[in-house]
């Protein structure tokens, strides 16, 4: 326990609890100085800080969890002021710093000794900080505090609105864990503080104390799954992670146990073992989280930037329960603090983080499409292909309410490959596709010399004028060249309102086309019609 404001230590005795706490009864009583009392538990445990001070006082005792305290305030001249409280009663005992603070009234005569008795002390282990300290160190120390908890659970809960924000619009499940990580956070920051007790008076005792434990355990377990969640799953083996699960969900319910100490005793045990698995859980993360950063993880270097802080701060809590004393204000405030600067951080690294995954999904989309078009399309003509043709027909024959076919092929060009060789071939396919791809309705190559058009929203003549002017355009080539051989093409059509479905409106313009082709070429056909509706004067 640390020693008072005036640098005597803080002595112990342990009394029974069926008598009125008085200073006479005190006297009598054997106090040890240094070391933890025993057998305190339904007894009365006594403090006793003995000084000889003058000016007005303050006792700060840290909140902990009992049914009854009374401070005795002891002066030279043999007057003595009592303060009594029940667990749960306010007044004015609480003071933002998680602190329970008695004044000691300056009197003529120097304050000599300060005896507090303690009923159902849950654990002397819990109570770390007993000090006297002037009124007026007092007073600037707790406008400090409430302007920094203010500032620091101000900032805690612009970063969870933040949070939220980026939750609704870019999703991310390590998005949901740093909110629950960020509310436990600030909850705890507004209790522990004393804030809530303003608004809720019994949260000034056990219940507040109680609550503070199990905030902190909820807070240590979500750290962890945002951690899991926010690191690549193959920059740390499978085992750790196992391992860090497991720490962190020991830890909510090990905090409730040293919380509840009607039915988890002695509760000393379960806080060391608390504590104790607190610091594990963060000594596995940190390892975790260096292995990451070996293995090039971007993740684990944005994680170790934001979450340095509080980590820091977690274990400069934690260390204390090992025999090294810390001052419970500046423990508690340094991880208000650090929990206020990692949302400032981490709201950095989760929208980097974000849009990294925003940018590798779009990229993955984009590549998609790419292969998507790549696996549709026909490198030699720039058009579909007949897989991604025939999925685009089918797409605007179910859906408008007028389609029609247009299938064509190139007359007599096995006989431009057979004299002047393939690439003059080429040349024509990729010119005739150049012409159909101006028509400005989905197009494809569906093998060799045959092409296909797919219209919607054209009637029977509308079609037919797209088809011949196709056709016609086609036929203005003239001759290729280096062959005197004239590039024309045979046209079939057929419409939505001759048949129904994408086969066989291609059956009836294949046999369209067929007829044009039977007729002498370079003509244009619709299907169903006794004679070729037009034949060109070239025929």
């Amino acid at each position: 326990m640390a020693p008072a404001a005036a640098a005597s230590p803080v002595c112990t005795a342990v009394s029974d609890a069926d008598r009125p706490a008085t200073a006479s009864a005190a006297h009598a009583l054997d106090f040890a100085c240094g070391g933890a009392p025993s057998d305190y538990r339904d007894r009365r445990l006594w403090l006793r800080l003995d000084a000889r001070l003058e000016g007005p006082r303050v006792l700060r005792l840290e909140r902990t969890r009992f049914d009854a305290l009374s401070v005795h305030a002891l002066y030279a001249d043999g007057h003595e002021v009592v303060q009594r409280v029940r667990s749960g009663e306010r007044e004015l005992r609480w003071s933002i710093g998680g602190f329970s603070a008695f004044e000691l009234p300056a009197r003529a005569a120097p304050l000599r000794r300060v005896l507090v008795a303690y009923d159902g002390l849950a654990s002397h282990h819990l109570l770390r900080k007993v000090e006297i300290v002037p009124a007026a160190r007092h007073d600037a120390q707790t406008i400090a505090w409430a302007v920094l908890v203010g500032a620091f659970g101000g900032i805690m809960l612009s970063g969870l609105l933040f949070a939220g924000f980026l939750r609704r619009r870019l999703g991310g499940a390590f998005v949901g864990t740093h909110i629950a990580w960020l509310s436990c956070t600030l909850l705890w920051g507004l209790s522990w503080s004393g804030v809530l007790s303003g608004v809720v008076p019994s949260l000034s005792g056990t219940w507040g104390v109680r609550l503070n434990s199990v905030l902190a355990g909820l807070a240590v377990f979500f750290a962890a799954r945002f951690f899991l969640r926010f690191i690549e799953r193959e920059a740390i083996g499978a085992r750790v992670r196992r391992s860090i699960a497991v720490a962190a969900a020991a830890v909510p319910p090990l905090s409730l146990a040293a919380a509840w100490d009607p039915l988890f005793r002695p509760t000393e045990r379960f806080h060391l073992l608390q504590e104790a698995t607190i610091a594990l859980t963060i000594v596995l993360v940190i390892a975790a989280t260096a292995v990451a950063w070996r293995r090039g993880s971007a993740s684990a270097r944005l994680y170790a930037y934001a979450w340095a802080p509080p980590v820091a701060a977690i274990l400069w809590r934690v260390v204390p329960t090992f025999g090294i004393e810390l001052s419970n204000a500046q423990a508690e405030m340094a991880i208000m603090g650090a929990a206020a600067l990692q949302a400032v951080l981490l709201g950095i690294a989760i929208t980097g983080r974000l849009s990294r995954l925003r940018r590798e999904r779009d990229d993955a989309l984009e590549q998609g499409r790419r292969m998507k078009l790549l696996a549709e399309t026909d490198p030699l003509t720039g058009l579909l292909n007949r897989r991604g043709f025939v999925g685009r027909a089918e797409a605007v024959i179910a859906t408008a309410p007028r389609s029609g076919l247009i299938l064509l092929d190139i007359d007599h060009f096995k006989a431009i490959n057979d004299r002047h060789g393939h690439d003059l071939g080429d040349a024509v396919l990729a010119e005739v596709g150049s012409i159909l791809a101006r028509t400005g309705h989905p197009a494809g190559r569906l093998g060799g010399e045959e092409f296909g058009v797919v219209t919607a929203g054209v009637d029977e003549d509308e079609l037919f004028a797209l088809a011949e002017a196709i056709r016609a355009e086609v036929e203005a080539l003239g001759p290729s060249d280096a062959t005197d051989l004239p590039v024309t093409v045979s046209v079939g059509l057929a419409t939505a309102r001759s048949t129904a479905g994408f086969n066989a409106l291609y059956r009836c313009a294949d046999e369209a086309l067929y007829r044009a082709k039977r007729a002498g070429r370079n003509q244009t056909v619709l299907a169903g019609a006794v004679v070729p509706a037009l034949r060109s004067a070239a025929a």
